[in-house]
């Protein structure tokens, strides 16, 4: 009887686990990773709830604010979305992540300058994020500072990063010049 219940509560757990209908969490780092796996899935308001219990639980991880953050955004609301990269932010200044992600946010309100401002910032602290430096390329490309954009472009092409050929020809047509043009 004992074992039976046992195979029963298991098929529960795993059924709660492929399917997500169960989240058996405790701790901040489980609600976290699930609020993770639900936002790679497309199930933004589940990850939004795990990510904020997990927040709940432990108000100084910044990597939940941030990554919560990125679920906002992901829905188009920039407002929550800036609201906790500057809190994942406030919490570990250090950290580059939550810098390019407000950058992208800004650039997604139209605010370039500022955008700008928190890529360089998200670089600072960390020199090889190819993400920022892209980024930063993209946003120096609007506002039509050429020469910026290019080297961000040859720096994030150094640690690996890959433009599109779309976003390669737009520049060479802006700025009038080749990529290899220094």
């Amino acid at each position: 009887m004992r074992s039976q219940r046992s195979i029963i509560v298991l098929v529960a757990l795993v059924w709660g686990l492929v399917f997500g209908h169960v989240v058996y969490a405790d701790t901040a780092k489980e609600y976290y990773r699930s609020g993770l796996h639900y936002g790679e899935i497309g199930r933004f308001s589940d990850a939004i709830a795990a990510l904020t219990k997990a927040i709940a639980i432990d108000p100084t991880y910044a990597r939940a604010y941030n990554n919560r953050g990125v679920v906002y955004y992901k829905q188009g609301d920039m407002t929550h979305a800036i609201f906790d990269f500057a809190e994942a932010i406030e919490i570990d200044h250090r950290y580059a992540d939550p810098y390019c992600n407000l950058g992208l946010a800004y650039v997604k309100q139209g605010d370039l300058e500022l955008a700008i401002a928190n890529f360089s910032n998200a670089i600072e602290l960390n020199p090889a994020f190819a993400k920022a430096y892209a980024s930063r390329a993209a946003a120096y490309l609007m506002i039509k500072e050429y020469d910026k954009a290019w080297v961000d472009v040859h720096k994030a092409e150094e640690l690996k990063h890959v433009f599109s050929s779309v976003f390669l020809e737009d520049l060479k047509k802006a700025s009038g010049r080749d990529k290899n043009e220094k």
